[in-house]
């Protein structure tokens, strides 16, 4: 997992191998080092991304201790907290945002032009049928003319 770091370390004793402890500080992390202990071992969770000092310190079986030895530990941010990947998402949303309003345009269009069609036929319709009732009203207007002729 992002921020978790496990650490082993020894010091190399052939005579007095049982008796050996160690005391660590995480510095930046811990104010004062650990108790001494037997583990050659630590694990720390859910650290901050940034620059660490791993200080270690031991003690052979005859008490004798040695250190503090000094290792520098450099915590990688998880990669959503970059810069990259927070632009990534920025340029992912804005192209997506893009072609949703060209594709919502060319849906607009397309609906248009469909509704243009539609008006021109219903107006070719209606023409047809308004020439037709003219002729109706001609052919009747006609008709009454010629009934007032011959009545």
């Amino acid at each position: 997992p992002i921020g978790d770091v496990d650490l082993e370390y020894c010091l190399l004793d052939y005579h007095m191998a049982s008796g050996i402890q160690y005391r660590t500080q995480l510095g930046a992390h811990e104010d004062t080092p650990t108790p001494w202990e037997s583990a050659g071992r630590r694990s720390f969770t859910n650290l901050s991304s940034g620059n660490f000092v791993f200080r270690i310190w031991a003690k052979d079986g005859l008490g004798r201790e040695s250190g503090p030895l000094d290792f520098p530990l450099k915590v990688m941010p998880a990669p959503w907290e970059t810069l990259w990947f927070r632009g990534a998402i920025l340029l992912t949303a804005g192209l997506a945002t893009f072609l949703f309003i060209r594709w919502r345009l060319n849906a607009a269009h397309h609906r248009a032009e469909e509704l243009e069609r539609l008006v021109s036929d219903r107006t070719e319709d209606l023409a047809r049928t308004n020439l037709q009732l003219t002729l109706q009203v001609e052919k009747t207007s006609l008709f009454r003319f010629r009934l007032t002729l011959i009545g």
